[in-house]
């Protein structure tokens, strides 16, 4: 991915500015203006003891990624939530007036109005989203925004107790797309006043 990042910011950089600016969100920060900071991450889901055969067997991930197990999985998630947790903490701390938008891969929750009901008490589905409810990075009201993908399903709600909005807006599965799915689904985050 990263060699896949250079090679795009060299085009740009060899046909002007016509195709934007990419950035690479591997825990990282990116300044969209003055007043809004975008952290983004892969926030790898924590899978417990009592999913592991199921979600080792059930995801491609751990058979098509060569050397990707249950462990490397559970410890890249650890790594992602550390680092959001101390981001966030950062920004609140030196930039109180700053609102954070969070983008991640999986999903940082288990609520009703984020999960597929189909999928809801899947043996697998630790394997797409943790509850991260009590972590700092969730509870901060600076964190105004979370979008992220990897559930296959829509959705955009307010959370109750934090106020953040959380979006997904996903194609869904090669051979069956998602009809909720927006192409041209466009989300703004107002800075403080």
């Amino acid at each position: 991915m990263q060699r896949f990042s250079t090679t795009i910011n060299q085009k740009r950089t060899q046909e002007g500015q016509q195709l934007g600016e990419f950035v690479f969100m591997d825990q990282a920060r990116y300044d969209i203006s003055p007043h809004i900071t975008v952290l983004g991450c892969i926030l790898y889901s924590r899978v417990p003891k009592s999913q592991e055969t199921h979600v080792s067997f059930g995801l491609n991930d751990f058979y098509h990624i060569e050397d990707w197990t249950v462990e490397a999985h559970c410890a890249a998630h650890e790594a992602d939530r550390t680092w959001l947790n101390d981001q966030v903490s950062r920004i609140v701390r030196s930039e109180p007036r700053r609102k954070i938008v969070i983008f991640s891969h999986h999903s940082p929750t288990l609520a009703a109005a984020a999960v597929d009901p189909v999928h809801a008490n899947s043996p697998i589905s630790s394997g797409f989203a943790t509850d991260i409810a009590e972590e700092p990075c969730w509870k901060n009201t600076q964190v105004c925004l979370w979008a992220f993908g990897h559930t296959h399903y829509n959705c955009d709600f307010i959370d109750d107790k934090t106020g953040k909005r959380l979006v997904a807006n996903q194609r869904g599965y090669y051979l069956a797309q998602s009809k909720a799915f927006d192409p041209e689904k466009v989300v703004g985050v107002e800075p403080m006043e």
